[in-house]
């Protein structure tokens, strides 16, 4: 129906609230303008968001509140974040950021753009990522980080195998578990580029926090001070004797490995940890570990000086 007085109240509503009424062509978009004038929010102008991205977009300011001000940092983003991402993350994008939309502020934009830059490369990574958006802000930028080693390398397997073994709840526990996911970031930055490393943050995310932060922070050390062309060979060694011998193995990898490439060669470096990892899982950790500590006579014979 058409009354003057009607259309007269609409019309002065959408001049007061342009930018809020910019986008209202359904259900969603008008529930959107009610909650962007009820919050009080600074609305940008809403037309550039495709009418899909509507409902994220409003799910996302739902998820966020009731922190306004990372409400006014979605709201302002929104149309920015669809602008860059990739077409085919976009559908991972609208389905997950609601659930990344609280740690978006967090992230800024730096972070976000880093989050965005590598969903272009894997879509997957957006999932693990956004799993963590309600821990802390270290945790969430570690996170962004994480995720763009895992896109550059072409392996978001690990990132999800990551969130699997250490779940995001986990960090409420002690303040281990809390600040082990930057030790794990720290890690990988150190390890400048090398691939593996992640596998051996899953490999320390499966055991206590304790003992993997402590020796994600020692790990981190030795490989600042290691020469850039020998990370890769490093970390390798260091998920194999992890994944077959467990965290036991941790001092070995800190304490012994490093120094072993300073005296043998690398093939025999390689059938060492070969053997040693084989003895793990044929008797079972104690038996790696002995071989790894060269506690028999055939286990010495390997690395002959």
């Amino acid at each position: 129906m058409s009354d003057p007085i009607l259309d007269e109240h609409l019309a002065q509503m959408r001049e007061r609230h342009a930018t809020a009424y910019s986008a209202v062509e359904t259900s969603d978009s008008g529930a959107l303008a009610d909650l962007i004038i009820s919050e009080e929010l600074s609305a940008p102008d809403l037309s550039p968001i495709p009418q899909d991205g509507v409902g994220p977009l409003l799910a996302s300011l739902k998820t966020a509140s009731p922190d306004r001000k990372c409400m006014q940092y979605v709201l302002t983003s929104f149309a920015g974040w669809q602008g860059v991402i990739a077409p085919a993350a976009r559908a991972e994008f609208l389905a997950l950021i609601p659930k990344l939309a609280p740690a978006t502020r967090d992230l800024g934009d730096v972070g976000m753009r880093i989050v965005l830059d590598a969903a272009a490369l894997e879509p997957r990574i957006l999932a693990p990522v956004a799993a963590y958006a309600m821990t802390t802000a270290e945790a969430i930028r570690a996170m962004a980080q994480l995720a763009k080693s895992a896109a550059d390398h072409g392996r978001p397997e690990l990132l999800e195998d990551l969130a699997a073994s250490f779940p995001a709840e986990k960090m409420e526990e002690n303040r281990d578990a809390e600040h082990l996911i930057p030790a794990l970031a720290k890690m990988t930055e150190a390890a400048e580029g090398s691939a593996q490393v992640l596998a051996v943050a899953v490999e320390l995310a499966k055991t206590n926090p304790a003992g993997a932060r402590a020796a994600a922070n020692s790990l981190t050390k030795v490989l600042a001070a290691m020469p850039s062309d020998r990370k890769a060979e490093y970390t390798q060694h260091c998920q194999s004797i992890l994944k077959n011998i467990g965290a036991r193995a941790t001092g070995f990898c800190v304490n012994t490995l490093p120094g072993l490439y300073q005296r043998h060669d690398k093939q025999a470096i390689n059938r060492f940890v070969e053997l040693a990892c084989e003895a793990g899982q044929r008797l079972g950790q104690v038996a790696g570990q002995a071989f790894l500590e060269m506690k028999t006579q055939a286990s010495k014979a390997v690395l002959v000086p």
